[in-house]
């Protein structure tokens, strides 16, 4: 186990206690963008249709020939509709673009990939299917690395738009989204609208444990930050106890 994981619970349960002062928060402006390499084996390994077709799309695409390509995503997205998911092929994506290239060659784009993949699905599947809205959801990480945080935002809200019309306002999907949205926008300095989307977010009973904690802090910072002092103190107070158990109701 590494120092870092072993620090992590440390500073957040530091934070929630309110024992160091300052902002503490890891706005938008660090330029991260997640790390998808411990999704990828757990794709491959399922070898269905959907993850054969796409490897077979990516070969298309990173050799130009999009109008194969076109067809084979075509072909992709149905054996996903059957599966009712897209989020760990989409995962899958963003590593075959870095790892595509020769030795000190980045390889295929992945943020171009996105966006190709966008709107042939919009095309394919309608610019209000659920499947636009994860890959809206990979996009946002890349705006948000180049700080283009309007651009983010709008693909975070209309992430956000896309589920809950599918999936309805308790989905764990729909849950995230609003703590996304929260976060960046508290980082943006947007703190009324930040506020509503954090609470969606903590005031509902079905949150997952990890979305939860990460809108709590950010609902802390913005407390802080607007110098609403007393009520982050009975914020961190009144959450104290659920930050390292499950919230009653919540999926693990």
């Amino acid at each position: 186990m590494t120092i870092d994981v072993l620090l992590k619970p440390l500073g957040t349960a530091i934070l929630i206690l309110g024992l160091i002062p300052g902002d503490g928060f890891a706005s938008p402006e660090s330029g991260e963008v997640p790390d998808f390499g411990d999704q990828v084996d757990r794709v491959l390994s399922k070898r269905s249709e959907g993850s054969e077709q796409m490897e077979r799309w990516f070969a298309l695409y990173a050799a130009g020939k999009i109008a194969e390509a076109d067809r084979a995503w075509a072909s992709a997205l149905k054996a996903f509709e059957k599966r009712e998911e897209i989020g760990d092929y989409l995962e899958f994506v963003n590593q075959r673009c870095w790892f595509s290239g020769g030795k000190g060659s980045v390889g295929v784009d992945p943020e171009k990939a996105y966006r190709y993949l966008l709107v042939t699905t919009e095309r394919i599947l309608g610019k209000e299917h659920r499947f636009v809205a994860d890959i809206c959801t990979f996009l946002a990480t890349y705006e948000e690395a180049k700080k283009d945080f309007k651009a983010a935002r709008a693909l975070r809200l209309r992430d956000l738009r896309l589920h809950e019309k599918a999936l309805g306002k308790d989905n764990r999907q729909v849950l995230e989204a609003h703590q996304e949205i929260g976060h960046l926008l508290v980082g943006m300095k947007e703190y009324r609208e930040a506020e509503k989307h954090l609470l969606s977010a903590i005031d509902n009973p079905h949150c997952p444990k990890s979305t939860f904690q990460k809108a709590v802090l950010d609902y802390i910072m913005l407390l802080r930050a607007t110098g609403r002092d007393v009520e982050a103190r009975r914020a961190s107070a009144k959450y104290r106890t659920f930050m390292w158990k499950s919230v009653p109701g919540a999926k693990p």
